[in-house]
């Protein structure tokens, strides 16, 4: 037959937390936020640039743009110049184009 004391201790909310889980926490807390900050670092490290592209805010009314190409609506809507370059036609808010 079993006491008391042979027990494993037990989480209650409203009690103080037992002393082995208040062991385990104290180095497994701070070892996960570590964990997931170096993990997000690495992951944030090994992405790929951008590229040069910009976006331009207009303050006032639009000006239109003339861009020469040809239109591709898969996967979004955009214009490939005989350069090259990819221009996207989007719109703020993504009411149009």
């Amino acid at each position: 037959m079993s006491t008391l004391d042979d027990r494993p201790p037990m989480y209650v909310g409203s009690l103080p937390l037992p002393w082995t889980h208040s062991r385990f926490l104290r180095w497994f807390v701070p070892l996960s936020l570590w964990g997931v900050a170096m993990l997000a670092a690495v992951g944030a490290w090994g992405m790929r640039s951008p590229g040069p592209g910009q976006w331009q805010l207009m303050s006032g009314p639009a000006e239109p743009v003339e861009i020469e190409g040809f239109a591709v609506a898969e996967p979004y809507a955009m214009i490939v110049t005989p350069e090259g370059e990819t221009v996207l036609v989007v719109e703020e808010r993504k009411f149009g184009a």
